[in-house]
């Protein structure tokens, strides 16, 4: 592998990025002008972009300085300092790398992989004391001396930070039941966390806290640091316990004490879906009409142009009216069209919540994983005790999550692109009026959750306990 790595050097081909902070990549990466010419800085690789490279100088000058990462991205974000994407938007880790990369002072890393199958390409991550450092054609933004003074720096601080046992489980973790499903009204997803420890059981309680606040702070830390409020969050972390207790409540409220209520639920939207349907319909075929008449107006009138029996001044008049005319139609017909999922029937969820008990333990303190995987399909965290649980019958959450739930970046069949946090809550919110139910709605006082705790003997303080207001909705159209 690495005689083959050779070869590309030696060929010019050299491998990275083109966004990196400081610099702007000039050459490609297999440019024939670099051919047997590495390291030759006449035929530069990449060229410093001076208002980046200033950003760089000054995130290694704070950092020497004694500034943290929170402080540097704080700072950075007060001065409107844009990253290599040409943003206002700073991560700590984002300015950790930063601060490890030779790229700064005239070096590339290369052997970074290894192709461990050439057949599918797979490859994998090499540790860096394999990895090769090569001089740059590039001229440094930071001087050896001062990037050398940065690493011990990290490694100093780095000594002081416990190591991650991994057999304990410590860390997220994908799989982890929770941070998958939980949703805040900023749009963000939620993490997992160490809440305490409870000495006398010698067991750890775990807390989730919305990403977005974890990242860019509260409205009030940025209003007291001088950065736009909208971009933060207020909302308070939830203890793990919480969502057990809500999530028992929510499945045997399922098939017991709100069985009938979910059933008629049901009947109630699936009449008014048929109401809809019929209206769509008539919808339909009168707009289907207008555009058959304007076409052949349409048609008449390019005939009247034709024969030279109205003028090009009337006919474009006329014709760039009718055209509009006929796509405000079209746009209303595609509407009563587009295709809408069918409603689950009262027998199928009755069939559906019969399978579902049968698949679902509700035996002990906490709902398994697999239960959460399969029927929830998001958690809507609205505050701190308004919760909506949006739940399926049929197990299905693991295909429909990704499907109605984007993440932002991605582009669903079923909405627009998620590209912000506020368009994540405003998807969540089209996702769960489209198919959604709601079934039912119920409150946890404190007497309920105090008989909770005293299961895991853990003492529940009156003045810190808030009611719990919990809405239950059931997927009912089909995807």
């Amino acid at each position: 592998m690495v005689f083959l790595w050779c070869i590309s050097r030696k060929n010019g081909v050299l491998y990275g990025t083109s966004r990196i902070l400081g610099y702007t990549r000039v050459r490609s990466v297999h440019d024939k002008d670099k051919a047997g010419r590495i390291g030759d800085k006449s035929v530069p690789t990449f060229v410093i972009d001076e208002d980046e490279a200033d950003t760089v100088r000054w995130i290694f000058q704070l950092y020497r300085e004694g500034c943290g990462l929170k402080e540097i991205k704080i700072t950075l974000l007060k001065e409107g300092r844009k990253n290599s994407s040409g943003e206002v938007s700073w991560f700590e880790s984002t300015i950790s790398r930063v601060l490890s990369n030779p790229m700064y002072i005239g070096k590339q890393e290369q052997c970074k992989t290894e192709i461990v199958d050439y057949l599918t390409g797979k490859a994998k991550r090499l540790p860096k004391e394999e990895r090769v450092l090569i001089d740059g054609d590039f001229e440094r933004i930071i001087d050896e001396e001062v990037f050398r003074e940065v690493q011990a720096i990290k490694s100093a601080k780095a000594a002081l930070v416990p190591k991650r046992n991994a057999a304990s489980g410590a860390g997220r973790t994908a799989a982890e039941k929770w941070t998958q499903k939980l949703l805040c009204c900023c749009g963000s997803r939620f993490r997992r966390y160490k809440w305490r420890t409870n000495q006398k059981r010698a067991a750890d309680a775990y807390g989730y806290a919305c990403s977005n606040r974890a990242v860019n702070g509260t409205t009030a830390f940025r209003k007291n640091n001088e950065l736009p409020p909208e971009n933060g969050c207020d909302m308070r972390s939830i203890p793990a316990w919480q969502l057990e207790l809500m999530g028992l409540k929510v499945f045997n409220g399922l098939w017991s004490e709100h069985f009938d209520a979910v059933l008629d639920t049901f009947d109630k939207m699936t009449a008014q879906d048929e109401r809809i349907a019929v209206s769509a319909k008539s919808d339909a075929e009168r707009y289907q009409a207008d555009i058959e008449k304007l076409e052949k107006k349409i048609d008449r009138l390019i005939d009247l142009y034709t024969d030279e029996k109205i003028d090009q001044a009337h006919y474009e008049g006329k014709y760039a009216a009718l055209c509009g005319e006929l796509t405000e139609k079209r746009e209303l017909l595609s509407q009563c069209i587009s295709p809408i999922a069918g409603s689950t029937s009262r027998d199928e969820l009755g069939e559906a919540l019969a399978k579902m008990k049968s698949m679902v333990d509700l035996s002990g303190s906490k709902l398994d994983a697999q239960t959460v995987r399969w029927f929830v399909d998001k958690v809507l965290v609205r505050s701190d005790h308004c919760f909506e649980w949006l739940v399926n019958v049929t197990g299905d959450a693991p295909v429909a999550e990704p499907i109605l739930f984007p993440v932002r970046g991605s582009s669903p069949a079923t909405t627009t692109a998620i590209v912000t946090y506020a368009d994540a809550a405003k998807n969540a919110q089209e996702i769960r009026d489209r198919y959604y139910t709601r079934a039912f709605t119920f409150y946890i006082p404190f007497e309920t959750a105090q008989a909770f705790r005293s299961r895991d003997n853990t003492f529940l303080r009156r003045g810190q306990w808030r009611d719990l207001l919990v809405e239950v909705y059931v997927r009912t159209k089909k995807l």
